[in-house]
């Protein structure tokens, strides 16, 4: 009569590296917005806040920010609306009117002086 033999393992695998999660297993990239910023055994990635951002694979979230003449909403930039404008690189979620006098096509980064010729008034931008 044959006796069933049972092995004991005390075994670990092995751990993932950063920007990797563990799942059934196999050590599997971080999704995109999420990271893993230390080697380990876990089941997940953190979640990015919905003002940053990351690549697939990554150890950390980056800050967004958004080139002049665009604004941040979420983790997205937009360009400005016309007759608004943002000049500088940030994280600045809306954009400047531009004064009564002046104005701008979308995702401008600055306001035009409007002139009107001589005999001509201004009615609107």
């Amino acid at each position: 009569h044959d006796e069933d033999i049972f092995l004991s393992c005390n075994c670990r695998m092995a751990d993932c590296s950063p920007g990797q999660y563990r799942n059934f297993g196999s050590c599997i990239q971080c999704p995109a917005n999420t990271y893993e910023a230390q080697t380990g055994a876990r089941t997940s990635c953190t979640s990015c806040s919905d003002t940053s951002t990351s690549t697939t694979g990554s150890t950390g979230c980056t800050s967004v920010t958004c080139p002049p003449g665009q604004y941040r909403n979420s983790r997205y930039c937009y360009n400005c609306p016309a007759n608004t404008y943002k000049s500088e690189t940030g994280a600045r979620t809306s954009c400047t009117s531009c004064s009564d006098t002046s104005t701008s096509t979308t995702g401008s980064t600055g306001c035009t002086s409007v002139t009107c010729p001589p005999g001509q008034y201004r009615n609107s931008r």
